[in-house]
């Protein structure tokens, strides 16, 4: 979404980090292209035994190129090397570890959690070594936080009872990214009980300057979700965090989201921000906010 007019500018400096970083690995392979360094010397890991072991477990030990391997591949390798670990904590848990497994497979892919993973997609040592190098000490650990993250999930998909039964459990610790983003779903949710649990849970939270700066941070992403679910519940946490510098965010969405929900959501927002003003003077042009006055 580069080069979007108005105040949305997350997806483009997300876009920007992972073009460098993607632009890293490209320079990579083409210096391998270039020098060949033949057959099991992995040099990218020479210097990292432990990620060293786990990338030939996860790989075609006949290949005549060690560099690659397949999603499916890595996936059936990595649930093999984790599945003691996660049915150890997890015993009732079947299927845990392949979820785990595909978890880690995507992000070292670097593709989204709901996107469908293409079991033939190319995994090079250098995506692998990308996202690995940070937890090469703590990769079991990882694997843990992650297992229990996806129970966390599978709670969240269920009664408005157990929402609120897992706000409490909480307490005040703020879950992990995705897992917050499903909490804060919920608080346009009609179940009253756990709109209002996860409200209460949020704005205990916000007092805590760093959760705050946090909140507001998964609040701008998800107001450039393609999921209008995720845009609604994120122009109400803006309101619930009277977060008053997003006003040209919630204004920008009053005028211009393609869904009805949301362009209500955002002018009830401003509207609880005591931003009736602007609303009166919205006159947006198509390329950004000209002559309206946010001060």
């Amino acid at each position: 979404n580069l080069g979007s007019f108005g105040p949305l500018k997350t997806r483009e400096h997300m876009a920007v980090s992972k073009l460098v970083e993607q632009g890293g690995i490209i320079g990579k392979i083409l210096k391998e292209a270039k020098h060949p360094m033949g057959r099991g010397k992995l040099v990218e890991l020479a210097a990292f035994p432990t990620l060293q072991l786990l990338w030939e477990r996860i790989t075609d030990t006949t290949s005549h190129c060690p560099l690659v391997t397949t999603a499916d591949m890595a996936v059936h390798g990595l649930e093999l090397e984790i599945r003691p670990v996660v049915n150890y904590k997890h015993p009732k848990e079947a299927q845990l570890s392949n979820r785990v497994a595909k978890i880690l497979a995507q992000a070292m892919l670097d593709t989204g959690s709901g996107d469908q993973m293409n079991p033939s997609a190319v995994l090079t040592v250098f995506q692998f070594q990308l996202f690995l190098l940070p937890h090469q000490n703590t990769f079991y650990k990882l694997v843990e936080q992650l297992a229990d993250e996806e129970l966390l999930q599978a709670r969240l998909q269920g009664e408005s009872h157990e929402v609120v039964n897992l706000v409490k459990s909480l307490g005040e610790r703020l879950p992990p990214k995705k897992v917050l983003m499903s909490l804060i779903r919920w608080l346009i949710s009609p179940e009253k009980d756990a709109a209002s649990a996860v409200r209460e849970y949020i704005q205990d939270l916000s007092c805590i300057h760093t959760y705050r700066l946090d909140l507001i941070t998964t609040a701008e992403e998800m107001l450039e979700s393609d999921w209008n679910l995720d845009r609604e519940s994120a122009c109400l946490l803006l309101s619930v965090l009277e977060v008053t510098n997003a006003i040209e965010q919630l204004a920008y969405l009053t005028q211009s989201d393609p869904t009805p929900q949301v362009r209500n959501r955002a002018k009830e927002s401003l509207l609880s921000l005591g931003q009736d003003r602007i609303l009166e003077q919205l006159t947006l042009s198509t390329h950004g906010f000209q002559g309206l006055a946010v001060n």
